[in-house]
């Protein structure tokens, strides 16, 4: 029966494949897949083919960092600043001493947002972490003060294991997490002699995508197979099977589970751990999990500690509702006993809609700046009593703050605006979102320069913005 519905799921998502995989008390249960891994050459999914997981690829980074700390070559509650000398971080806001190691994996570092993707057929390639850091690594929340779900942390994270491990990324983590789990499907990027099990990705109207990477690899990059899945969320279930040693010690693994964010994540029932999603189930259990999207990619992994159950879903193309619906009736039905009554097909995603405010009580003129790497833009706001929200941005003619959103200080919009940039150049048209906090006399956050998306998951490049009541005229 499920097996039909994932069928008529492919089908009604235009979806190319889905490849599941199911594992209890260490042992698989189920994995098979379905669809085309590679439409063009009509090579079909298995449990085995690799996909590329965007941002599952979070708990392989989280579990390398407890790694090092298993080794004592970092305190997850010290600054870490004092591991990287040779980044400069830009700490616009708070206390540079509460970005600690905990606060980046749990995204309550004050990072922004961030994502950069660079594609095989175009010219750009990702710059050093350094140069990466020196230009998107603004600190614009206040450490500890919210959530803020950020690529730019997890980019810090692989550049500092590369660093305290005196290897690259890719063979750190192959080494010492691949390998010792038994995961010859699994790589940073793909690994050599794995480009034939390969999924390809393919946008949402079904064309083939260019091979592409990130400049976020500890963020987005890992790729691994719905059955090799199955060993990593083993490790964080205590139960490795295969007469395995666990490369990670129990008290490692239940400070990863622990819902360690502050509020501003989820709901009430869902917080952000160390590198992994904690929710509370409406039934009583704790899931701990992680989802991810991007060009060409839907992923899921759930784990259910107290039921030792885990579930692998993943797909090739970006926003497809089937990973999650699969992954989630799967779960119901083993807790359940196979009584669940969802319909993976009926589960659909939707897009949040912000709605206008009629009024604000900020009404006047404030002004002030955006603070890129090259060069500092003139910025000014005029909040007026009918609601609007009138911009001007540099040279740029006055336009309207579009998708208002304002509650408690915090104040979300949307405008066209050319921010100047190089590597924005290809990855045009893109709008610029507005992310700002009233905080007494002014308000400050960051503007994200975000590619609309199309055929191609582009970029969010992130700035400073901080803003002053003036009554000056423009």
């Amino acid at each position: 029966m499920l097996e039909e519905e994932i069928a008529l799921g492919l089908r009604e998502t235009s979806t190319p494949s889905l490849s599941v995989a199911v594992s209890r008390e260490g042992g698989i249960l189920w994995e098979k897949g379905f669809g085309w891994a590679d439409k063009e050459n009509r090579i079909a999914s298995t449990e085995h083919t690799v996909y590329s997981l965007a941002s599952v690829s979070k708990p392989f980074t989280a579990t390398a960092i407890m790694l090092l700390r298993e080794k004592g070559l970092i305190d997850l509650d010290r600054p870490v600043a004092g591991y990287l000398d040779e980044v400069d971080l830009k700490v616009r806001i708070g206390n540079p001493r509460k970005a600690t190691i905990r606060r980046i994996a749990n995204h309550t570092a004050g990072f922004p947002l961030f994502y950069q993707f660079f594609y095989e057929d175009e010219p750009d390639r990702p710059l050093p972490a350094r140069e990466t850091m020196d230009r998107y690594g603004n600190i614009v929340f206040p450490p500890g003060e919210k959530h803020f779900y950020s690529n730019v942390g997890y980019k810090l994270l692989d550049h500092l294991i590369a660093k305290l491990s005196k290897k690259n990324f890719a063979d750190f983590m192959r080494v010492n997490i691949f390998n010792p789990l038994g995961m010859t499907h699994s790589s940073v990027d793909i690994g050599l002699g794995l480009e034939q099990y390969a999924a390809k990705r393919y946008s949402t109207t079904g064309s083939l995508l260019p091979f592409y990477v990130s400049a976020h690899p500890g963020a987005s990059d890992v790729f691994s197979s719905a059955h090799d899945l199955m060993s990593f969320a083993n490790l964080h279930l205590k139960c490795p099977g295969n007469g395995r040693k666990p490369i990670l010690g129990n008290a490692s693994l239940d400070d990863m589970h622990a819902d360690a964010s502050c509020a501003g994540f989820g709901g009430k029932d869902e917080k952000y751990g160390f590198g992994w999603k904690v929710k509370n189930r409406e039934d009583g259990y704790k899931m701990v999990w992680h989802d991810g999207g991007m060009g060409g990619v839907t992923a899921f992994l759930a784990l259910i500690p107290a039921k030792k159950i885990a579930v692998a879903a993943l797909a090739n193309t970006w926003y497809s509702s089937l990973p999650s619906a699969v992954g989630g009736k799967i779960i119901d039905d083993l807790i359940r006993g196979g009584t669940a009554a969802k319909k993976i097909r009926e589960v659909k995603k939707t897009v949040e809609k912000r709605i206008p405010q009629s009024t604000l009580p900020l009404w006047g003129k404030w002004s002030g700046e955006v603070c890129t790497y090259k060069k500092n833009i003139p910025l000014w706001f005029d909040f007026r009593k009918s609601g609007d929200i009138h911009v001007r941005f540099g040279e740029d003619l006055v336009t309207l703050l579009n998708e208002i959103k304002y509650s408690n200080g915090a104040l979300e919009g949307v405008i066209s605006g050319d921010i100047g940039l190089d590597e924005l150049a290809c990855r045009g048209p893109y709008q610029l979102h507005f992310y700002l906090r009233l905080r007494k006399k002014r308000f400050t956050g960051f503007v994200a320069a975000r590619s609309l998306i199309g055929e191609r998951f582009g970029s969010a490049l992130s700035f400073w913005v901080e803003l002053r009541r003036n009554n000056k005229d423009w």
